[in-house]
């Protein structure tokens, strides 16, 4: 059964485990490593399991296969958590016809991203854009439209979240207009989400979902009694060293994640080409680094 919005606004809070499409050696979708990220993200207490246009590496995937990986997460889901689809920026035709593609496969969410090139659309045709899609399934935002267009389609009731995505004081100018109409995700960082928290925000994505639930735990629950103090010490102790950590490998906090998930034994560490995986040598400090961060918990 399609979940109502109240229903989708109610699950909209806490950690949210985004996924990270992993592959294999030869550049095939480690199916088995997304299905063993969503159980330890549904195990570790997340109530949302997100496919994320970055995270799962949209840019590097073809339309037939996101489709496949997209019906793949929400059947390993079961209905055990809000699972939250993501399209590319496509013109309005072909958005859609794929949120159709995810109301069939039983998604709960799209999250619709529009291209950078439509900021030259007339405002009444890119406000279209999100209603149409709205129309057939519930619409999650994302990026930093330009508050003239959300001012057009805030009262469309299946746009009902935001994912934040660009400067924080777009972030936190967009949350104190629309707050009140649509659930709020902080798009990373915990630290991100103690900026956003004063003004409603209750969601946040966090890797510890699968790295260190311990560590969510830590700052939600430290946040929700007001232990402003116990937060910052769970950023100041876990998050920030976790994404320091990132700088030291080539490719960053996509290449690191990956490789942590595979010194877990969840998944495989490679990127497709030309994108760059962690090599041997990279885990072994990797690993270290792990050690030093209570990875696992």
């Amino acid at each position: 059964m399609p979940k109502s919005i109240e229903e989708i606004r109610s699950a909209l809070k806490g950690p949210v485990n985004s996924i990270p499409t992993t592959f294999a050696r030869d550049g095939a979708i480690d199916f088995a490593g997304v299905g063993n990220l969503v159980e330890h993200g549904i195990a570790g207490g997340s109530s949302v399991t997100l496919l994320t246009f970055g995270d799962s590496q949209l840019e590097f995937i073809t339309d037939l296969e996101w489709v496949d990986l997209t019906r793949f997460v929400v059947e390993q889901s079961a209905g055990r958590s809000l699972t939250v689809a993501a399209g590319r920026p496509w013109n309005t035709h072909l958005a859609v016809e794929f949120a159709h593609t995810c109301q069939q496969i039983g998604a709960d969410v799209l999250m619709l991203l529009a291209s950078e090139y439509t900021r030259s659309a007339p405002d009444v045709q890119l406000a279209e854009f999100y209603k149409s899609v709205a129309r057939v399934i519930p619409i999650m935002l994302v990026g930093w439209p330009e508050h003239r267009i959300l001012d057009q389609i805030s009262d469309e009731p299946r746009i009902c979240c935001f994912k934040e995505d660009g400067s924080v004081e777009y972030a936190v100018e967009t949350m104190r207009r629309y707050g009140d109409r649509w659930a709020m995700l902080t798009g990373g960082g915990l630290w991100r989400n103690y900026t956003q928290w004063p003004l409603g925000c209750r969601a946040f994505m966090s890797p510890w979902c699968v790295l260190n639930p311990r560590v969510n735990d830590q700052y939600y629950q430290a946040m929700l009694h007001n232990d402003l103090k116990a937060a910052s010490e769970a950023i100041t102790r876990f998050d920030f060293p976790l994404f320091e950590c990132a700088g030291k490998y080539k490719g960053g906090w996509q290449t690191t994640w990956r490789a942590m998930l595979e010194v877990l034994g969840i998944a495989q560490r490679y990127r497709r080409h030309p994108m760059p995986s962690a090599g041997d040598a990279d885990l072994e400090s990797i690993k270290s680094d792990m050690r030093r961060l209570s990875i696992p918990g």
